[in-house]
């Protein structure tokens, strides 16, 4: 693919336009580092939080705050870790677009903040984000052994079909 709109990726946008949403309010999140920092401190705020109510547990590497991960970061990883970072910092997210709405440098900024918060409140978007790291995580685990240099066809196979019957019982059972 080379131009943004060509071939697979027009076919998948066409049908799936809310792919591209998703992409564009972590895009907007992250386009300067003022924001990018504010996102980080607002995470940080509510970890402090939680951990001072006893709602979250400390350890080695636990609580590290990570931040939104733009889909064009993922060429060799799944997109599971973009949504599943969004979910993690969905209110953070809200918070940072929140106080460009009221403080935005511009009346432009404003309504783009204002347009990203209304579209990530929606039922709709919600669901699909909830939906797409369902999916996107049972098959993550099959996307990254292909990645493996020393997978053989037998274990191609089997993740093939484990895959296949995962996302079954999902479809099945919810």
């Amino acid at each position: 693919m080379a131009g943004e709109w060509n071939g697979l990726q027009s076919l998948f946008l066409n049908d799936y336009p809310y792919v591209y949403d998703l992409s564009s309010i972590v895009n907007f999140v992250n386009a300067s580092f003022k924001r990018y920092a504010e996102l980080k401190a607002t995470k940080e705020k509510e970890i402090i939080e939680l951990i001072a109510s006893e709602e979250f547990e400390t350890g080695t590497h636990a609580n590290q705050v990570r931040t939104l991960q733009r889909a064009e970061d993922t060429c060799w990883s799944s997109h599971f870790t973009s949504v599943s970072r969004l979910i993690e910092m969905f209110s953070a997210t809200l918070e940072v677009l929140r106080k460009i709405i009221n403080d935005g440098p511009t009346r432009y900024m404003c309504g783009e903040a204002k347009d990203a918060y209304r579209e990530m409140t929606s039922f709709k978007f919600v669901f699909i984000l909830v939906l797409l790291d369902k999916v996107l995580g049972i098959s993550d685990i099959f996307c990254r052994a292909l990645q493996t240099k020393s997978l053989d066809i037998l274990n191609a196979l089997n993740y093939v079909t484990s895959t296949k019957r995962f996302l079954q019982e999902f479809r099945d059972n919810g």
